[in-house]
């Protein structure tokens, strides 16, 4: 205690305490708060603890008059709590203010996204990191027990997703948005978010341009993914949805975006090939802008082959159909992308299972199939397995095939079995299923539905 004192007494200096209910951690923390020091106090939401947020206000102000900084917050992920300090302290989401702060952190924004810190300083207790000492309220200091395997996620033609909520929507009139909410779009970027929430290092990387640009890469900070975009000096584009609330209507407009020309492409091409040697997963997915043709992901698979990499191709149309010719590790066609692709009319189960057997005969290694609520099937080496998943209150469905995305990619990053790799992806998409925002999920809805994912092998 002496020793911490005449170290961050007065100095800018302050402490991060966990298990922040025990009542001699806190009168350490107190201590030092006394001593001009600066203290925050993590641990998981406080209704479970034995301290209110009152009585710490109580503490705070009349018993223990502190005179330095004091911060309290709940982390919804138990025993991540230091790494999403490390990151919400680095990128300035929590800072040390005059006073008491009581900050319940929104579950959206819990994600486990200190991957993206590089700065290891240590304060350590004994051989376990129970203390984290952060400098000048900016720097996250931690410790980190072992290196994620890094996904790296392609996103060509990313754009801002804006969401607008209206009443009555008219067209022709004005139209006053009662809610608005913007965030980093595109299905390589929703398939990002959740395998960053699932513990994996994640790079995004394809195309951005301008303000709009500079606004995508910035979202995906509180994700922990790091951005590695190649930069173009036209601006992103933006996709508005618009949600009537009244007539339970949705409209949307989507803009088309920049031009890449061949040039700007195979200088991505030389940034992507660099990108690839650190990946152990390539996924992606999606469209691509104005100026590509469907050769695009099939020069991006081989880029990816070449270096011995797994790639994960989750497109449609021609992009998916020249796209296989470079024989990408996995793809995830739906019905219609089957019967494109074979010419197969798949009106039976047993239809879609040959089909998905005629792609992976045609040298694609995993052939995935959703089935929506009837769970979904794989085609491999291993055999034929087929995943059916409990019934839930679905929420939202939208992007639950990107986060299924993840769940592969995670499991072949992961070195898991095929069998086992569509379990986990299975219990993923299910689990973003409950949630309102696309490409999110909560780890103990999945840790909740992965035990009840019926597995079997069929073939």
């Amino acid at each position: 205690m002496e020793e911490a004192m005449a170290i961050t007494g007065g100095k800018g200096y302050g402490f991060v305490f966990e298990t922040a209910g025990q009542v001699p951690t806190m009168h350490m923390a107190f201590e030092l708060a006394g001593n001009k020091s600066h203290v925050c106090f993590i641990g998981t939401p406080h209704v479970n603890l034995e301290f209110t947020p009152a009585m710490w206000e109580n503490m705070n102000r009349k018993e223990f008059k502190l005179t330095g900084s004091w911060m309290s917050y709940s982390a919804p992920f138990p025993g991540k709590e230091w790494d999403l300090t490390a990151h919400y302290f680095a990128t300035g989401q929590l800072k040390f203010d005059k006073g008491f702060i009581y900050k319940m952190v929104p579950m959206s924004q819990a994600q486990e996204a200190f991957r993206c810190l590089r700065h290891r300083d240590l304060y350590r207790e004994s051989n376990a990191c129970k203390r984290r000492l952060i400098r000048e309220g900016t720097r996250a200091l931690m410790c980190q027990s072992s290196v994620p395997n890094m996904i790296l996620t392609v996103t060509l033609n990313a754009a801002i997703d804006k969401r607008y909520v209206v009443e009555g929507y008219q067209v022709g009139e004005v139209n006053r948005v009662k809610e608005c909410a913007y965030t980093p779009g595109g299905k390589g970027l929703n398939v990002s978010k959740p395998a960053s929430i699932a513990g994996a290092e994640v790079v995004a990387t394809g195309f951005v341009g301008g303000h709009a640009g500079n606004y995508i890469e910035d979202a995906l900070k509180p994700f922990g993914i790091k951005s590695e975009f190649y930069h173009l000096e036209e601006e992103s584009r933006s996709c508005i949805n618009i949600w009537d609330e009244v007539n339970h209507v949705q409209t949307e407009f989507l803009e088309p975006g920049f031009t890449v020309s061949e040039e700007e492409f195979k200088g991505f091409e030389k940034h992507f090939t660099e990108l690839v040697k650190k990946a152990d997963v390539v996924a992606m997915s999606g469209s691509v802008p104005k100026g590509l043709d469907g050769t695009a992901y099939q020069r991006l698979v081989r880029i990816c082959k070449e270096a011995g990499k797994k790639v994960i191709l989750d497109t449609s149309g021609k992009l998916l159909e020249m796209g296989i010719e470079a024989k990408p590790t996995m793809i995830k066609p739906n019905i219609d992308e089957i019967r494109m692709l074979t010419g197969k009319s798949c009106d039976n189960f047993q239809d879609m299972v040959d089909a998905a057997k005629q792609i992976h005969a045609d040298g694609v290694e995993i052939v995935a199939v959703s089935l929506g609520g009837d769970g979904s099937f794989v085609v491999c080496d291993d055999g034929i397995f087929r995943a059916r998943v409990p019934k839930i209150d679905a929420v939202n469905t939208v992007g639950c095939g990107d986060s299924m995305i993840a769940g592969f990619a995670l499991g072949l990053s992961e070195g898991l079995s095929v069998e086992e790799t569509l379990k986990k992806a299975s219990a993923i998409s299910a689990a973003a299923a409950l949630r309102e925002e696309t490409g999110f999920f909560v780890k103990e809805d999945m840790e909740k539905i992965y035990p009840q994912v019926e597995m079997e092998k069929i073939g």
